[in-house]
């Protein structure tokens, strides 16, 4: 009765064994068609491995080749990919069992100072330690799947070059782990052999976790000094509300760390669905659609397309009836192709309701010129930015003969445009009557895109009394340079390539480059 229920104990766990390690299989390679093949084919298998425990003593050699080859069936006839791929799967499980089986083979013999044949020719010993085995194989097995990210997994699969040094490496393990059962039908009783091969079965899985660790390791020595960057960040920030990593390829979240702690249930999720759900939750209503837009894959993509590696946004969040400014900055890695975005997001509260206080345009509610010069002149000292200025065209036309109310309503027009148009912006302000200023912190690889799309969203016309006016925009550029000391200095060559503009025909832009510092130095 004892033994029949160490018989049935063994197939449960050599089949659950199966299972899981077909689960782990799965997050590397896809599935052909579902699930109910890999359960039949695992039975058969955890069935095959009982009956075949009898052809143990006779050839073990022969045993675990048969073995192996039942799991580069099951492999092939359940997933797809290569056949390296698929072989280095198999070869990977083998090794795994090879290398436990010996190392608690070795035990055993020294514990009860008899050689490895006698274990395999005793039944009951035979199933008690292979049963301790299965169960060594599932507990790691469950500890793997709850540890390794499935983005690690996946680069078995997508680096090619190291997945080819990767199954020549498992070829050498699985040859010299199976011709090492040869030796286990000799009848040696000397602890060092025992001792030799404890040692042998503790290189073969120590090889095996290096190679493995060959194909992942740098990823997860990169992660964790990205996490440990950000909880760094986190300690000294108290205001770093979370940290988001996409797989932009795939569209899946990575790594995403709130407030300091990594939540690991939100890895593997997609992207676009964690997202939406969040901003339907919290997101104020009237930032809803601009925060979507900047963080959608499809905006990341074509803002990593256009060669802008970081960009950043300001969104409203309602917290238990309270509402909060937050901040999100994007910005990307790209490494062997795999193009990854990283979120910030920080609660800028304090920092905004200081802002918000500063004086504001009652009309446009975008900053004063005095507002505006002071922030800056404050930001210029990073020695790093880009200023625009923008003169509406025909504005005084517009205001003297289509009266103050639809002036009013062309400013409103021109600082929605403004704020939808650089809402990443450090500095929107409303300088003088028909003047505008916007200033990023750093510097822009798109300047003539946003600055043709500027001018074109400005471009309006009023009417009234059959009078009819239209307004445009003509835009000065001008960048930051270590010679540039404040506003004035930076503002003057904005201005100066607003003028250029003007002369050109008005309703297009100009950036003020080293030819107009030349030109001005041959004038003076």
């Amino acid at each position: 009765m004892e033994f029949q229920l160490l018989e049935f104990l063994f197939i449960f766990f050599y089949f659950i064994n199966v299972i899981l390690f077909s689960f782990l299989v799965s997050k590397i390679i896809s599935i052909k068609k579902n699930w109910t093949n890999i359960y039949i084919t695992s039975l058969i298998i955890a069935s095959f491995g009982f009956i075949m425990n009898y052809t143990l003593e006779f050839s073990p050699m022969f045993f675990y080749i048969i073995l192996l080859l039942l799991y580069i069936a099951h492999i092939f006839i359940s997933y797809t990919g290569s056949i390296i791929l698929k072989l280095s799967c198999s070869f990977i499980i083998m090794i795994y069992h090879l290398g436990i089986n010996i190392i608690i083979w070795s035990i055993m013999s020294l514990i009860t100072n008899s050689n490895i044949d006698y274990i395999i020719i005793s039944s009951n010993v035979l199933l008690i330690t292979r049963l301790i085995v299965l169960i060594i194989s599932c507990i790691t097995m469950c500890i793997i799947l709850k540890t390794i990210k499935v983005k690690y997994l996946k680069l078995i699969s997508t680096d090619t070059q190291r997945l080819n040094i990767l199954f020549i490496f498992l070829l050498c393990l699985i040859m010299s782990s199976v011709f090492n059962t040869t030796f286990f039908t000799l009848e040696i009783v000397h602890k060092s052999f025992f001792i030799q091969q404890f040692v042998f079965g503790a290189c073969i899985l120590c090889s095996l976790c290096a190679a493995l660790f060959m194909i992942m390791g740098y990823e997860i020595i990169a992660d964790i000094k990205y996490f440990a960057k950000n909880l760094k960040k986190s300690i000294k920030n108290e205001n770093l509300v979370a940290t988001l990593e996409i797989n932009c390829s795939n569209k899946t979240i990575v790594n995403y760390i709130y407030k300091g702690e990594a939540q690991d249930t939100i890895v593997g999720l997609q992207y676009n669905n964690f997202v939406d759900t969040i901003s339907n939750i919290s997101i104020f209503e009237e930032d809803k659609s601009k925060t979507k837009m900047a963080t959608s894959l499809i905006y990341m993509n074509d803002m990593y397309k256009n060669n802008l590696r970081k960009y950043k946004s300001e969104y409203r969040v309602i917290e238990n009836g309270v509402i909060n400014w937050h901040y999100i900055y994007v910005s990307f890695k790209e490494h062997k192709g795999l193009l990854t975005a990283i979120i910030t997001v920080e609660n800028i509260q304090d920092e905004k309701g200081l802002i918000m206080q500063a004086e504001r345009n009652a009309i446009t509610k975008l900053y004063t010129q005095k507002t505006t010069e002071t922030f800056i002149s404050k930001f210029i000292k990073a020695q790093n930015g880009v200023l625009f200025i923008i003169e509406i065209d025909n504005f005084k036309a517009l205001k003297n003969n289509l009266g103050s109310d639809i002036s009013n309503d062309a400013l409103k027009d021109i600082a929605t445009n403004l704020n939808g148009l650089f809402f990443d912006a450090d500095v929107i302000g409303h300088i003088t009557d028909e003047e505008f200023a916007v200033y990023f912190k750093e510097s822009m690889p798109n300047i003539d895109e946003r600055a043709l799309n500027l001018c074109q969203k400005i471009t309006k016309t009023y009417s009234k009394d059959n009078i009819n006016i239209t307004i445009s925009a003509s835009v000065g550029i001008a960048e930051v340079t270590d010679d540039i000391l404040d506003f004035d200095q930076l503002y003057n060559l904005a201005d100066i390539a607003m003028y250029q503009s003007k002369k050109r025909g008005k309703n297009t832009f100009t950036i003020f480059e080293n030819v107009y510092k030349k030109q001005l130095s041959l004038d003076i």
